[in-house]
C-alpha cells in the first residue's frame, strides 16, 4: 500500500506539474554528415547547421517560456546523400528521450527517420516559421518534426495533451501539399494525419498509459508499472487490424523495441506469461521478432 500510494502521490505531482510545461521550448542539437559526398569546403554545412539549431532553439513553438532545465532535447541528425548548387538531398533522422519520473533514466520517446528531406538553401538565408504561409521545405520539414515531438511529449504526460501541437503539424502538411516545389512524400503526411484520426485513440491512450502508469511508476512500484506497459502493449492488438501497415506503430517499435525487450522480456520468468504479447508484437512489429522472446 505504501508503494502504490507513494507511485500516486508522484504520478500526481508529475502530472500538476506537467499541466504548466507543455510550452517548454527547445534545447534542440543539429548534425549535418556529409560523408557520402566529396565536398572539401564545409563551410556552407556548417553555417546550415548553426543557422538551424539557432532557429529551432528560438523560436516560439508555444506561448510560453521555460528555464534551461526544462526545455527538449531534441536531435536531428542529417545525412546529405547529394549536394549541388545550393540544393540538398538528405535523410534526416530525429530523436527524443523523456525523462522518466524521480530517476536519471530517459526513455525513447520517438524515432523518425526520413530519406526524402530535400531542400535548397544558401548561406546566410534567414530562417523563419510562419504557419498562416507557405515556408521553404527546409522550414516546413524541421517544423512539422518539431511539432509532432512536442505533440507525443504531451501525449505522454496527458491524455491526447498534444492535440494543439498535432494541429499545427499537419497545418504545415496541408500547405506543403498545396505549394511546395519538393516533394512531401505521403509517408510523411500520415504521422499527422494518423494522429488526429479518431481510428488511431488507442494508439495515444497506449502512449499515455505506457509513460504516465507505466514508466514513470516504475521507481515507486516496479511491478505494477512493469505491468502496466504490459497491458498498455496489449491494447495495439485492435489497432493493427485496422492500420496495420501505419507509420505510427513504425516510429513505436523503431524507439521502444530495446526497451520493451528489456523491461518485459529480460525480466520475465516464463515466456508462457507473455504468451499473447508476443503475438501480437510478432504481428504489428516482424521485423523485431528478435527482441520478442525471453530468450534473448
Amino acid at each position: 500500500m505504501k508503494f502504490k500510494l507513494r507511485g500516486l502521490l508522484g504520478v500526481m505531482f508529475l502530472f500538476i506539474q506537467v499541466q504548466f510545461s507543455f510550452a517548454q521550448q527547445l534545447n534542440a542539437e543539429v548534425f549535418f554528415n556529409t560523408d557520402q559526398i566529396n565536398q572539401t569546403n564545409i563551410q556552407q554545412f556548417q553555417n546550415l547547421q548553426s543557422s538551424l539549431q539557432s532557429f529551432l532553439n528560438s523560436t516560439n513553438w508555444s506561448s510560453e517560456v521555460y528555464p534551461n532545465q526544462s526545455r527538449l532535447n531534441i536531435r536531428y541528425y542529417f545525412i546529405v546523400n547529394e549536394y549541388e548548387n545550393d540544393v540538398y538531398q538528405c535523410t534526416l533522422q530525429i530523436s527524443y528521450n523523456r525523462p522518466v519520473y524521480n530517476t536519471s533514466y530517459q526513455t525513447p520517446l520517438l524515432l523518425i527517420n526520413d530519406p526524402s528531406v530535400n531542400f535548397k538553401y544558401e548561406m546566410g538565408t534567414p530562417l523563419a516559421l510562419n504557419l498562416n504561409a507557405p515556408n521553404s521545405n527546409l522550414v516546413s520539414v524541421v517544423s512539422y518534426y518539431t511539432f509532432l515531438v512536442l505533440g507525443f511529449h504531451a501525449d505522454s504526460f496527458a491524455l491526447n495533451g498534444g492535440s494543439a501541437y498535432f494541429e499545427s503539424a499537419n497545418q504545415i502538411s496541408v500547405q506543403m501539399l498545396a505549394n511546395s516545389a519538393f516533394s512531401w512524400p505521403k509517408t510523411r503526411t500520415d504521422y499527422a494525419n494518423d494522429i488526429l484520426n479518431n481510428a488511431f485513440d488507442n494508439f495515444r491512450r497506449l502512449y499515455y498509459d505506457y509513460h504516465i502508469n507505466g514508466m514513470d511508476l516504475l521507481e515507486a512500484d516496479y511491478e505494477q508499472g512493469q505491468n502496466n506497459i504490459y497491458e498498455s502493449l496489449l491494447s495495439i492488438e485492435n489497432l493493427s487490424r485496422q492500420r496495420g501497415n501505419a507509420v505510427l506503430l513504425r516510429m513505436l517499435f523503431d524507439a521502444k523495441s530495446d526497451e520493451i525487450n528489456a523491461l518485459l522480456f529480460k525480466e520475465a520468468e516464463e515466456e508462457q506469461k507473455l504468451e499473447r504479447l508476443i503475438k501480437i508484437l510478432n504481428k504489428v512489429a516482424p521485423y523485431y521478432t528478435n527482441k520478442w522472446s525471453t530468450s534473448n
